[in-house]
């Protein structure tokens, strides 16, 4: 998509949408709370960008959520959201990790990540 910088507040009026795909792009910064406001989404692929710190504990109170896919990022901590794995799509439910270290200028250190 070639999409870089920040998600805006204002992703939280998107509330009719059902699927969102920002995945492989360059987007920094934390993921915003807003998204936890997006009740009908069903599908969240943020793969393969550069988000940091925690997930919006919004996203764990999203009752129609099945996929969530946050590989490649350098999320350090994780609502605990046990539905998603009652799922089954025939692809992850649920991927999270602290992104590739060479991607970034520095070593990233996470407690709670898996690779």
């Amino acid at each position: 998509n070639g999409l870089s910088g920040r998600l805006s507040k204002s992703i939280g009026n998107l509330t009719f949408m059902t699927e969102m795909d920002l995945s492989d792009n360059d987007i920094k910064a934390s993921i915003p709370t807003e998204l936890g406001k997006l009740s009908n989404l069903i599908y969240l692929r943020l793969s393969y960008n550069a988000f940091t710190g925690t997930v919006p504990e919004g996203l764990a109170e999203m009752k129609g959520l099945q996929l969530l896919q946050l590989q490649s990022n350098r999320i350090t901590k994780m609502p605990i959201i046990p539905r998603l794995d009652d799922f089954i799509h025939g692809q992850s439910t649920f991927v999270t990790d602290c992104g590739v270290p060479s991607n970034f200028d520095k070593a990233f250190e996470c407690d709670n990540c898996t690779m």
